[in-house]
């Protein structure tokens, strides 16, 4: 059986599976997925268990499995990102092989590319983490310039805003370790 247990709504969802099923000989079809959007889930292969909603929902993921995305551009960029969740316009949207992130906001993640077990709540949070991983963000902009910095946990509008490469903070507040760039806490 080809694709069965697949749900698509709309123009060119599952585009893979159903237009073009010789493109996929020997390949195991794609099952327990849902679309719905354009171009949602348009080159899924093998991924199982996605759900994408909204237009270039998931569109380049290929084997990447158990994924949510719901929102404009989310998770666009994901291939074989597995376990992640993302909701709001553009968030987790440059994700390629992250897994075990979660995106809620407007641009959540945006930068993310490989970092995995982050987790980014409210616009603009981890806005430029590409390969950091095990962030907490809670707030607009909290832990936004962040790229390659890991095990922070930033909680309020702003804090740590301005961390790229530091680890290992904790902020909690408006603005919490606002100037701190690439520190790392001293422990006695």
């Amino acid at each position: 059986m080809f694709g069965h247990t697949n749900t698509a709504v709309s123009f060119y969802v599952l585009m893979a599976s159903l237009i073009f099923p010789l493109c996929l000989a020997g390949v195991a079809a794609a099952q327990t997925n849902t679309n719905l959007g354009i171009n949602a889930l348009f080159s899924n292969t093998t991924g199982i268990n996605n759900t994408a909603l909204g237009f270039d929902a998931l569109v380049s993921n290929s084997t990447g499995g158990a994924n949510t995305a719901s929102g404009v551009n989310t998770l666009a960029s994901n291939t074989t990102g597995s376990f992640n969740t993302a909701s709001g316009v553009q968030a987790l949207v440059f994700n390629t092989t992250g897994s075990q992130n979660t995106a809620s906001g407007v641009q959540a993640l945006f930068s993310n590319t490989t970092g995995s077990n982050n987790t980014a709540i409210g616009v603009n949070t981890l806005f430029s983490n590409s390969t950091g991983g095990a962030n907490t963000a809670s707030g607009v902009n909290a832990l936004a310039s962040n790229t390659t910095g890991s095990f922070n946990t930033a909680s309020g509008v702003q804090a740590l805003v301005f961390n790229t490469t530091g680890i290992n903070n904790t902020a909690s507040g408006f603005q919490a370790l606002f100037s701190n760039t690439t520190g790392v806490p001293k422990h006695l």
